[in-house]
């Protein structure tokens, strides 16, 4: 089956998936029970099932999935070959979060690049990465050829941070406001408001507790 056709919720879900597979290998594991898989990811065993046979058949009954191959696997379909450098905007607590967050390299990413418009931070380096002011954003985007872009501002700078952005040639864009953006349809557009997660969360909390 071709990619393009794969449901979005399958592309997710082995993200979590390799973030399993990436632990059990740091705990020394070469092979895992699609039940343990289960429990860590919190998918159950026959939607782990559903969601691989798009790419092809996996693991072995009695015996499970082979950690090392099975990382392969999700790298290679997630694109996880190289790292991806990110550019970072916004160094608040959430920023600040990202920098220092180990997790990143192992799902291929690393933050290439971060932007502030506070004083006080520019110019200072937070986990390996140097904070640069809001106008160089385009110079060091293009100078480093980077093509993912982050959103962690206020709200109300958002859609102008991702004009700055899309000029200055990223191809993707996670958006972590509660803004609505606006981009070219070239562009990917990506956005996760915590708040509203959380309400669509309590919405169904509210029914089980009923």
């Amino acid at each position: 089956m071709e990619q393009a056709r794969v449901p979005e919720g399958v592309i997710q879900r082995l993200s979590t998936y390799l973030r399993c597979l990436n632990g059990f290998k740091k705990e020394g594991l070469t092979v895992v029970s699609s039940q343990k898989l289960s429990m860590s990811a919190r998918v159950n065993p026959a939607q782990i099932r559903r969601d691989l046979s798009y790419f092809g058949s996996f693991g072995r009954r009695g015996l499970g999935y082979d950690v090392d191959s099975l990382i392969t696997v999700i790298s290679d379909i997630l694109g996880i070959k190289n790292i991806n450098d990110i550019a970072l905007v916004g160094v608040g607590q959430l920023g600040m979060a990202l920098l220092g967050y180990s997790g990143l390299k192992e799902q291929g990413f690393r933050v290439a690049a971060a932007f502030d418009n506070d004083r006080s931070k520019v110019g200072k380096t937070i986990g390996g990465v140097k904070i640069h002011g809001i106008g160089d954003i385009k110079h060091w985007v293009e100078k480093q050829k980077i093509s993912i872009g982050i959103i962690a501002v206020p709200a109300d700078a958002a859609q102008v941070i991702a004009d700055i952005l899309v000029e200055s040639g990223v191809k993707i864009i996670l958006n972590y406001t509660p803004a609505p953006v606006a981009v070219p349809e070239e562009i990917q557009l990506h956005t996760s408001d915590p708040a509203r997660e959380l309400l669509h969360t309590l919405y169904y909390l509210t029914r089980v507790t009923k």
